[in-house]
């Protein structure tokens, strides 16, 4: 995110041009209602002397050396602080563990994992959905577009063609007549926005109520939402790209930054932006950024050109309104469902799944009842959770071992460190890993630690409602207490 940051403040930086004035579109005429070419009231045409055109400022402007100048300096200042904070870390930590993981020797297992969240791994789903996503946004701006009969634009006819300029108002004409043909009245604009309105309300309560028991597409409460939002990512990033074709303005480029950094964050789930109540945190990390995007990108940029700008952006925010309605309704749907019990735990609340929260309940009871002080708690494969609220400490220096974590000779490390730190208590949880490739921990991956674990511990308890001797990967949830066998050494 730092380094798409900085890419993008230092292309808006050298692209900028001080004082560049970009005029309307050719062929769009501009919010006072005049026609194309056609210049509005009290601005420079025929009787009027035309303003000297501005020029674009030289290519290195001192304000252009400025922001360069300014980047290079919080680059440098970043910079230090890294080097400061990663002071005396041997570069195999780094590079194993560190910050440059990813760029330089990132796992297979990793891999495997962005590309399924990228969507760039199953092309042969993640294609089909772009191309629904990119059918029903053309149907959504084909109902926000669509040319209403009782709204007209202010001194334009339906047809586009400019009507007959209306002659200035006096005082004594106000109070007499009404208001002039060709401008629209407060009913007529306002009756075709509440049946609109109206009708986005029931289509969308009937397809959250009965979108699931009738099997529509997307229609289940745990279903992604339709996905009008798969496309945004390479939306944003050819709007990104489309506004370098010519110099930056200070508008051009506040949206330059905003529909590339959109992009970039976006980047991770390019094919995979899929929006529901279950979706991945990859996927909510550039909402907030690529629906800003889609919003001036309708609102500002394509509602200009249409015969009604003011009726479309108000349909365009029913649907967005809409589309939040019924990804809420889905939210708390499922977060009160019938299935769904709260669990009260030391440090706070918390709603889960009914097997899983036995299972969590009996784990928490087991521990608050043999715990002593000074007793540690290490968790496969995933921690943190039972450590917090316990309070607990972990021992391992890794919060969660999934798949590639423990490679290059680090699963050793780890196995010692557990050996020589002999926690109290060590959980096994029913966490499959499907979406790293390896699915199981302890037979697919991380086998030597869990043999460790398994030669020094015995099974003291277990919870939940799977059967004995069931695999991580099986249906029913479970949780394993491991303790120390005092038989074994």
């Amino acid at each position: 995110i730092g380094d798409a940051t900085s890419l993008i403040l230092l292309i808006s930086t050298v692209r900028f041009r001080p004082g560049l004035s970009q005029g309307p579109a050719a062929g769009v005429a501009d919010r006072s209602g005049a026609a194309p070419g056609a210049a509005p009231h009290g601005a420079p045409g025929r009787d009027t002397p035309a303003a000297t055109p501005r020029t674009a400022a030289p290519r290195l402007a001192p304000e252009v050396l400025a922001g360069v100048a300014d980047l290079s300096l919080g680059s440098a200042a970043a910079l230090a602080i890294y080097v400061a904070a990663f002071a005396g870390v041997s570069w195999h930590v780094l590079l194993g563990q560190g910050p440059l993981t990813h760029a330089l020797a990132m796992p297979p297992e990793w891999k495997e994992l962005y590309g399924s969240v990228s969507g760039l791994g199953r092309l042969d789903r993640s294609l089909p959905a772009l191309g629904w996503g990119l059918a029903l946004d053309a149907l959504v701006l084909l109902v926000c577009g669509w040319p209403s009969r009782a709204i007209f634009r202010t001194g334009q006819s339906l047809a586009g063609r400019p009507s007959a300029p209306i002659a200035p108002s006096t005082p004594s004409t106000l109070s007499t007549r009404s208001a002039p043909s060709g401008w629209p009245t407060a009913r007529a604009r306002l009756l075709p926005r509440l049946v609109f309105g109206a009708a986005v309300v029931a289509a969308v309560a009937a397809f959250a109520w009965w979108g699931g028991s009738l099997r529509w597409p997307w229609g289940r409460i745990a279903d992604d939402l339709p996905p009008v939002l798969f496309p945004l990512p390479l939306v944003a990033a050819a709007a990104a790209l489309a506004a370098l074709r010519r110099p930056l303005t200070d508008r051009g480029r506040a949206r330059f930054m905003l529909f590339a950094l959109a992009a970039a964050l976006g980047s991770r789930v390019v094919l995979g932006c899929k929006i529901g109540p279950e979706m991945t945190a990859y996927c909510a990390l550039p909402l907030p950024l690529l629906l800003a995007a889609a919003g001036v990108l309708g609102a500002d940029l394509l509602a200009p050109r249409l015969r009604d700008p003011g009726g479309f952006r108000f349909r365009f925010a029913v649907l967005a309104v809409a589309l939040a309605g019924l990804y809420l309704f889905r939210l708390g749907a499922l977060g009160w469902g019938p299935h769904i019990v709260p669990l009260d735990t030391p440090a706070g609340s918390l709603r889960l799944p009914w097997k899983e929260a036995n299972a969590i309940a009996g784990t928490l009871d087991y521990l608050a009842g043999r715990a002593l002080p000074g007793d540690r708690l290490a968790s496969f494969p995933e921690a943190g959770f039972f450590n917090f609220v316990t309070g607990l400490p972990n021992p391992m220096r890794e919060e969660e071992i999934f798949p590639g974590v423990l490679g290059g000779g680090r699963e050793a490390e780890a196995t010692a460190r557990l050996l020589a730190s002999r926690p109290r208590f060590v959980l096994l949880a029913n966490r499959p890993t499907p979406e790293f490739g390896p699915r199981a921990f302890g037979d697919d991956y991380a086998t030597s630690l869990w043999s460790a674990v398994e030669d020094h511990y015995s099974l003291a308890a277990t919870f939940g409602n799977a059967a004995e001797g069931a695999p991580i990967g099986a249906r029913r949830f479970f949780i394993r207490i491991y303790e120390p066998d005092p038989v074994r050494k």
